[in-house]
């Protein structure tokens, strides 16, 4: 790929603020989209055509419209799980498109540092401890597979819910119990979900106790029905971007050497 001349740093989470302090001592130009760019007129010079952007993660989609209407042919933009109809209309406008998201090291240093934020949202958010108690991991992926063994390694009680029997086979041979529709959820007090698939219904929601605090860190619109919680009183939220708020200088250094194995930078 082609050499990082300059940057446009969408975005003012701390993990952003870190990545740019990562680029400028690499000698990396940095500027904010307010600064660099014409408003509401779409770049066309040489200059422009040039140019990398770097996305936060989540980006909206609001901001992903006003984007692809403010860039020329050739510029270059950088994110993470950008969405298909982003990448799509980029393509046909000849803009190069890296997602570093579909970078296997990358998911896994970013499930570690996931799986780390969510156990530090449960635990100042629950009353109880992870210590002993029964907690529910929704799907064995990178992050519930990295989630589900540092809540073990914490003495939690561990249930994974997997529909992949091999998945399922991993989990038990870690130590974990599995969950079956017969798993009495009557005692669960953490439930953290992985899956970006309504999977917390009220079949599953109707047998846990009001106490159970819900972390659910799927991708939006998350795996959980909060409508059911917030009228039967059980705590529950999505939570994006956790590298970002609980890890962002770590979380920064993972992208930003991957993106110097991928792109010339310095």
């Amino acid at each position: 790929m082609d050499r990082i001349q300059e940057l446009v740093l969408y975005g003012t989470d701390k993990r952003q603020s870190a990545l740019r302090s990562l680029f400028e001592k690499a000698g990396i130009p940095t500027h904010t989209p307010e600064g660099y760019f014409p408003a509401d007129i779409r770049c066309c010079d040489e200059r422009e055509s040039d140019i990398t952007i770097l996305l936060p993660v989540p980006c909206s989609e609001d901001v992903l419209e006003s984007l692809f209407e403010r860039i020329a042919s050739g510029a270059t933009v950088i994110g993470g799980r950008l969405p298909a109809w982003f990448v799509h209309k980029c393509k046909l406008q000849k803009i190069h498109v890296y997602d570093y998201m579909t970078s296997s090291s990358v998911a896994i240093h970013n499930a570690v540092a996931t799986a780390e934020g969510a156990i530090c949202e449960a635990i100042s958010t629950s009353p109880w401890n992870l210590f002993q108690n029964k907690c529910l991991v929704m799907g064995y992926g990178r992050c519930g597979s990295v989630l589900a063994d540092r809540l073990h390694r914490l003495g939690a009680v561990v249930y994974v819910s997997a529909r992949d029997p091999q998945k399922r086979a991993c989990a038990e041979v870690m130590g974990h119990k599995i969950y079956r529709p017969a798993t009495d959820l009557s005692d669960c007090y953490f439930v953290f979900n992985t899956i970006p698939a309504p999977v917390l219904d009220a079949s599953i929601l109707s047998g846990l106790p009001k106490s159970t605090v819900i972390i659910d860190i799927a991708s939006a619109p998350g795996g959980c029905d909060f409508a059911y919680c917030k009228e039967h009183g059980i705590q529950a939220a999505l939570y994006p971007a956790l590298p970002a708020k609980y890890a962002p200088k770590s979380s920064a250094q993972i992208i930003f050497n991957h993106l110097n194995e991928i792109f010339e930078i310095g």
